[in-house]
């Protein structure tokens, strides 16, 4: 079963992915896994028989704190991309209000972008770079520059 037939968002990371080979993996290959398939934990069991057959068993819960985690994913997918509208580079500094989200994404989207101030809401007198919004979820990005 895939992601698809789960209706899972590819940005939406998953706890765990459970990997039947016969062969040991490398730490790289393992971390490349991880990368590729967004999960948490990659976790190997080594089948019987031998050859190249390898076999994948996803945990498809969404757990509370994965589900912050794929807003928070998305949020920042959806920052870069006003960023990049806005012309800012990439060591341009910034500010970002963002509501409409629980309070625990915010620390979560922080670690993402360390070097953008992310805040609730929006700071009276900012010049205005962007702007996104949801209707459906009521999510709003702000974009603005970062005071010095």
């Amino acid at each position: 079963m895939m992601r698809t037939e789960q209706r899972i968002a590819l940005r939406q990371p998953l706890a765990s992915v459970v990997i039947r080979v016969s062969n040991p993996l490398s730490d790289e290959s393992i971390a490349i896994l991880q990368q590729e398939l967004n999960v948490l934990c990659v976790e190997l069991q080594k089948t019987a028989g031998s050859g190249d057959a390898i076999a994948v068993q996803f945990d498809w819960e969404i757990t509370e704190e994965l589900k912050q985690r794929g807003q928070a994913n998305f949020l920042r997918r959806t920052i870069q991309d006003l960023r990049k509208q806005a012309g800012l580079q990439a060591g341009d500094a910034a500010e970002v209000a963002v509501t409409g989200v629980e309070a625990a994404v915010l620390p979560l989207l922080q670690e993402q972008l360390p070097h953008t101030m992310i805040r609730s809401e929006m700071e009276e007198g900012k010049e205005e770079l962007g702007r996104y919004v949801d209707e459906e979820t009521g999510i709003t990005v702000i974009l603005s520059r970062q005071s010095a």
